[in-house]
């Protein structure tokens, strides 16, 4: 898995300008409307710990943006949940639940180096028990294998890499940091 792994964000770099970086893909249906608030109250406590920014983002109507089975099935309704902004190198973690108690995102922490990575999964453990079930998909493999040398490997190939696409391409910038806090690796 782990050639596979580079060898789709080699091409995807290589092909088209925007995402690669190692990302934290999670999701999950939490066991209760008190589980929801608790995922809220461990996650801030464990962002006010760590220093980072948190915001409310409950609303009475709104709309989160879903894949199910590679398909959109977007949310529309009451949202109950909080934005943490790790910080100003990692995109932010959104804990966002629709009335189907059901959660869904990303957070990309290819430029905040690999402490705040595993700081984000230690997040995830400790909201775990909250959910029926909780799926993480952690492209740099530490959520499965808790193996920091593997992630500081693969954090640091694909820097190689993006540094490699700017010195073919000398009118290539980034990372670019866009002002919703998502991180494109290189803009041509």
């Amino acid at each position: 898995m782990n050639h596979r792994l580079l060898v789709i964000a080699a091409v995807f770099l290589m092909i088209c300008t925007g995402r690669a970086g190692f990302t934290i893909h999670y999701e999950g249906h939490a066991a209760s409307t008190n589980a929801v608030n608790l995922v809220i109250s461990i996650a801030t406590s464990f962002a006010k710990k760590h220093g980072w920014a948190v915001r409310d983002a409950s609303v009475e109507k709104g709309k989160l943006e879903r894949v199910i089975d590679e398909k959109n099935k977007d949310y529309e309704g009451r949202v109950t949940g909080i934005i943490i902004y790790p910080g100003k190198h990692c995109e932010p973690l959104s804990l966002q639940f629709g009335d189907d108690l059901f959660m869904q995102d990303y957070t990309k922490t290819q430029f905040a180096g690999t402490a705040l990575h595993v700081d984000i999964i230690a997040l995830l453990d400790e909201l775990k028990p909250q959910f029926h079930k909780l799926v993480v998909e952690d492209e740099g493999e530490y959520w499965e294998t808790r193996d920091r040398a593997k992630l500081e490997n693969h954090i640091a190939t694909v820097n190689r890499m993006i540094d490699e696409i700017k010195k073919q391409k000398p009118k290539a910038k980034g990372p670019v940091f866009l002002p919703s806090g998502r991180v494109i690796d290189v803009l041509e």
